[in-house]
């Protein structure tokens, strides 16, 4: 999972198909440097003869462009179809008839090692990640030390989601954690990028892990009340609002120290 915060200008006559394609090129170059036959497929799938391999999320707003793309290297495809509901029309456009035939996560295509993972980790500033994948990968089954141990390999900052139970951070020096917020939830489509944008929007910013935690399990549980992954994207107006109204309107996110 990568994303790429840029000013606007950047794309300025770009349409979103075509801005999806410009922001994700360099990684369709690198996989097929890596002899993985991979292409962008529109409007925003990164794909291959063997399948779908990632999919972006974009969404521009306040000068800036939030690109968030999402690979996939390893998983078990028919315990994600049992788990996972796929609508008719999700597969029509795509011109198949079932979604086992249109995934191919990276390690059915390629024999890279772990080390070549780690190396990429070695060469990351923020690393997200969910609590069962943190265990499974670091071999700790306590958070923090997870956390610890993807630090130790060159990562700056560990973000760590918990689903229901909330979110937490790590780098050298500073920790962070925050409740998730109750809320009647409509479609979690997208809500993890929004999490991860609004995180980097804070984090940018100069916000503290506590800060920027706070900010986009908001952002998140805005998101999910509403169906759609663009259209449910808050603004930071819409995130200062919803904080406002947990605590009556007494608490202002924006008043916390960075």
């Amino acid at each position: 999972t990568y994303s790429i915060y840029a000013p606007e200008e950047m794309v300025k006559g770009l349409s979103f198909s075509e801005s999806y394609a410009f922001f994700d090129a360099w990684v369709v170059e690198s996989l097929r440097s890596l002899g993985v036959d991979a292409w962008y497929a529109p409007l925003n799938d990164i794909a291959s003869s063997g399948g779908k391999i990632g999919g972006a999320a974009q969404a521009r707003r306040g000068g800036a462009v939030l690109h968030h793309t999402t690979m996939a290297y390893q998983m078990n495809v028919p315990l994600m179809l049992s788990v996972l509901r796929i609508g008719k029309e999700k597969l029509s456009d795509k011109g198949i008839t079932s979604a086992d035939k249109r995934v191919g996560p990276l390690r059915q295509q390629t024999e890279l090692p772990r080390e070549e993972i780690i190396y990429c980790l070695e060469h990351s500033e923020i690393v997200f990640c969910n609590a069962s994948a943190l265990r499974k990968f670091s071999g700790q089954s306590e958070i923090d030390a997870g956390a610890r141990v993807l630090l130790e390999l060159g990562a700056e900052v560990v973000v760590v989601t918990m689903g229901a139970r909330g979110a937490a951070a790590f780098r050298t020096g500073e920790e962070g954690f925050a409740s998730s917020f109750p809320v009647a939830v409509v479609d979690t489509t997208g809500a993890g990028d929004c999490f991860h944008g609004a995180f980097l929007a804070g984090w940018l910013s100069g916000w503290s892990l506590q800060k920027c935690l706070i900010f986009s399990n908001a952002a998140a549980a805005l998101s999910v009340q509403k169906i759609g992954a663009r259209g449910s994207l808050p603004s930071q107006a819409d995130v200062r609002a919803f904080l406002a109204a947990q605590a009556d309107g007494n608490f202002d996110i924006f008043n916390i120290e960075a």
